[in-house]
């Protein structure tokens, strides 16, 4: 057996380009992927930004005193009443709160908050029970004597006492491919529980 000590088990740069290059396109893919994940989470996280910064505001505006707000709007009558409008910035400060709206940063977004208050006159139907008429021998109470639809107040609709609350947030994902504006929207109800 003769060994030819001149002979060299290798690779060639050849050799080494072709499995860099097959290499780097196996890459391709998998890079387009994260990128598309990353766009993604870039998306989900401004509509959750939203979203946590319309409740916040939400509930700073319904910890105030339920008058607070529309007295500080100037407004008088029945409403709406709005907050933060396109140019009408808003800001009320307590000793504890701030309520800002209209134009807020949040991070690298921003996002245009409004608040509107509109009261809500209410009234209720209640059935009237008149003891006196019920049957004693009546097992069916829709023979007891109600009498149907009496309305509570009798005498008009209440106003002042009842507010519905209506915060948008709006903003536009910047960045991203659709461009587009987004909006959320919160509604909540806040009554005046003391006597009048």
């Amino acid at each position: 057996m003769t060994c030819n000590r001149y002979q060299r088990q290798g690779v060639t740069l050849t050799e080494i380009m072709l499995a860099l290059f097959i290499l780097s396109a196996a890459f391709i893919p998998i890079i387009a992927v994260m990128s598309t994940g990353i766009r993604g989470t870039q998306k989900d996280e401004t509509i959750l930004r939203g979203v946590q910064l319309a409740q916040k505001t939400l509930n700073t505006a319904l910890q105030l005193p339920f008058g607070d707000l529309v007295a500080n709007k100037g407004g008088g009558g029945a409403g709406p009443w709005v907050f933060g409008s396109a140019g009408d910035e808003f800001n009320y400060a307590t000793g504890s709160m701030n309520l800002k709206l209209g134009k807020v940063l949040e991070g690298t977004l921003e996002y245009t908050l409004v608040l509107e208050i509109s009261d809500v006159p209410f009234n209720f139907s209640l059935s009237v029970h008149n003891p006196m008429s019920r049957n004693n021998a009546s097992d069916t109470p829709l023979e007891w004597g109600w009498q149907k639809d009496v309305r509570v107040p009798r005498v008009g609709d209440q106003t002042g006492l009842y507010h519905r609350y209506v915060l948008t947030a709006t903003w536009f994902d910047r960045g991203l491919s659709d461009g587009l504006q987004r909006t959320y929207r919160l509604v909540s109800s806040k009554a005046r529980l003391h006597e009048l």
